[in-house]
């Protein structure tokens, strides 16, 4: 008899605590915007958001998607830590040599200065020549055309870049 009613005691518990983790996750909080999914590492300062009908990267442990594998479109963002010894512009330097350094560099658009989120921050867009394979697995050159957008909060500096074949850049871009 004693052992029934511990047995009913723990069913109940058990059905309680059920019901509370079904309320808990149908009221979890969402704050992508519809038809989007968040697409950030939850180690990142910023949330990026990309349609529903791209791959999330995070399974990779980049922040980012892919639109499509086939059209090699890809958006992924960065944040870089403890910049402290950097200015944004001393930052956009560099990372204008870095991409001088790559093969058949080319700026379309000279870097602009504005800000995100009331930020400053530096938009440009560029093409690069990227070793790529094509479908039957042969190493064949492809320009490809980035657009950045680098912002500075504190110490704290993102990086946001959208990437494509120079044919498929326009595809996706306004997503």
């Amino acid at each position: 008899m004693k052992g029934n009613f511990i047995m009913k005691k723990i069913i109940s518990v058990l059905l309680l605590l059920s019901m509370l983790i079904t309320c808990f996750a149908g009221c979890a909080k969402d704050d992508a915007p519809k038809g989007y999914q968040l697409v950030s590492g939850e180690d990142e300062i910023f949330e990026l958001y990309a349609p529903k009908t791209w791959v999330s990267n995070l399974s990779s442990g980049v922040s980012g998607a892919s639109y499509s594998l086939q059209d090699n479109i890809v958006v992924s963002a960065k944040t870089i830590r403890n910049a402290t010894n950097y200015t944004l512009g001393q930052f956009m330097t560099l990372a204008i040599e870095s991409y001088e350094a790559m093969d058949g560099y080319e700026l379309v658009s000279s870097y602009e200065s504005t800000t995100l989120g009331g930020e400053p921050a530096y938009v440009m867009e560029y093409k690069a020549t990227i070793k790529d394979k094509d479908e039957n697995g042969e190493v064949k050159d492809v320009v490809y055309k980035f657009k950045s957008v680098i912002v500075k909060f504190e110490a704290t500096l993102t990086m946001l870049i959208y990437s494509a074949p120079v044919e498929n850049y326009d595809t996706a871009i306004a997503d």
